[in-house]
């Protein structure tokens, strides 16, 4: 499914381009190619960039088990903390949603345990809380709500950073590093490395008099 994807086999480009875009599918590739390179230079280096202890190993949930109205997109248990994963590429935030998810990791998990919430553009963490203060109450007092400080936000492109950031060697790390960096690419989440504006070729004379004094 990943190569079809990222060669655009899925009878057109772009239906390629539009599965790709999709938030599901883009928090499968990347998280799910993430998990496949060692600790320290996959999940683990990206869970640093959110200022997160530092963790020995990492276990990926994807779409565990809530109901019908809760359905968090991914859960990170470690030996240091469980963190919830919302991921957002330009959808809104569902019905009382972040209040929901919340609630769910609190029954779910032992404290500490983070929010994480992850966009294309960037949003502050008090704009989370807010939502997920005003979204509890309107649940009605079930746990407390988070602080500040168990709540991270990030974007996207510190993936295409983590990625970026691989060795060429040995061969099936550099191969998860490209694919990732395609992915995340073809998704529209991160741009490719600026490679300089194309120039054309200059050709001057061999004995040019365009600049000599009359």
């Amino acid at each position: 499914m990943l190569q079809a994807l990222l060669h655009k086999k899925i009878r057109t480009a772009e239906n390629c381009d539009a599965i790709a875009r999709q938030e599901d599918v883009i928090t499968s590739l990347a998280f799910g190619l993430l998990e496949l390179l060692p600790h320290d230079s996959g999940i683990g280096a990206w869970l640093s960039t959110l200022g997160l202890p530092k963790t020995a190993s990492a276990k990926l949930d994807f779409w565990p088990g809530g109901d019908s109205k809760t359905e968090p997109d991914m859960l990170i248990k470690t030996p240091q903390f469980s963190a919830l994963v919302e991921a957002k590429n330009g959808a809104e935030f569902g019905h009382l949603q972040l209040g929901r998810e919340w609630n769910w990791l609190h029954a779910q998990c032992d404290a500490p345990f983070y929010l994480i919430v992850i966009t294309r553009i960037p949003i502050t963490v008090d704009a989370i809380h807010a939502q997920c203060v005003q979204d509890l109450n309107a649940l009605g007092p079930k746990y407390a709500p988070p602080t500040h400080d168990q709540i991270r936000t990030t974007t996207w492109s510190t993936l295409g950073q983590v990625a970026r950031r691989l060795p060429d060697q040995p061969h099936h790390i550099a191969r998860l590093r490209d694919n990732l960096i395609d992915g995340l690419t073809m998704a529209g989440v991160v741009r490719p490395p600026f490679e300089g504006w194309p120039t054309p070729a200059l050709r001057l004379e061999a004995d040019p008099k365009w600049y000599r004094h009359v």
